[in-house]
């Protein structure tokens, strides 16, 4: 005959403190541990359920009977779990003996409800992922490694793909580097090398002939006015007579 009294006598002062934390836990979330021992048991026969749904939609994905038969099932799992009754005695003590005695401690248990849902969620995953590489009409679909455009218009080609961010830094870059050349030759007609400027007012271009530069001398159109292209002929002049 079972003697309450007999629960865990074996067990060290840390391991019963551990076993009336973990007994608490039980009431607070499950409500008894009766219903600890049910939901143990209800997610052993989930997780059976579930792996042989795996299996069958990795071997049979288009049997309709076998799948008829997993409805079956899981509607008289559900039946079954909804017509348990709670048990008016207390089993508590009972229960710990049969946690301590199984599962080596209270903890063992919690930690094995804890891996069961888990495991459980990952299954409920798979099978959805399973039955959504399907269609309707039993035809697989293409291979998971090929991934569709969830676009309005198909997917352009991966050369042909040039992201304005590119576009932009192209045209900096082009900008920049025209920008360079102009500085650079700006600095260039400056630069004091020793020789004579033109003698144009303003003007920092380096002397060609006649002291005016090529732009000032006459030779060219000259940019700066007419009464700078005649400005520079005349000292021009002067300077052969």
């Amino acid at each position: 005959m079972f003697d309450p009294r007999a629960v865990g006598v074996d067990l060290t002062p840390a391991q019963q403190d551990e076993t009336l934390c973990d007994s608490a836990f039980f009431l607070d979330n499950f409500g008894s541990t009766c219903a600890v021992r049910t939901k143990l048991q209800e997610q052993e026969s989930d997780i059976k359920r579930l792996d042989k749904k795996v299996r069958r939609l990795l071997t049979c994905p288009r049997d309709n009977n076998l799948q008829q038969e997993e409805e079956r099932e899981e509607e008289n799992n559900t039946k079954n779990r909804e017509g348990e009754e709670k048990e008016d005695v207390d089993e508590t003590m009972a229960d710990l003996d049969f946690f301590l005695r199984t599962f080596g401690s209270t903890r063992a248990v919690r930690e094995k409800l804890e891996t069961q849902s888990q495991r459980i969620v990952g299954l409920h995953r798979t099978v959805k992922w399973l039955q959504e590489r399907w269609h309707p009409d039993g035809e697989g679909l293409e291979d998971s490694s090929d991934v569709e455009y969830l676009g309005t218009e198909p997917a352009p080609k991966a050369d042909k793909i040039e992201s304005k961010s590119q576009v932009k830094s192209d045209e900096d870059e082009r900008a920049d580097g025209t920008n360079n050349a102009r500085s650079s030759e700006k600095e260039a007609d400056v630069v004091p090398t020793g020789r004579r400027c033109c003698q144009l007012p303003n003007c920092e271009k380096y002397a060609q002939v006649n002291d005016f530069c090529a732009t000032h001398g006459g030779f060219r159109n000259c940019k700066s006015g007419e009464e700078s292209r005649r400005r520079a002929m005349s000292r021009g002049n002067q300077d052969q007579i």
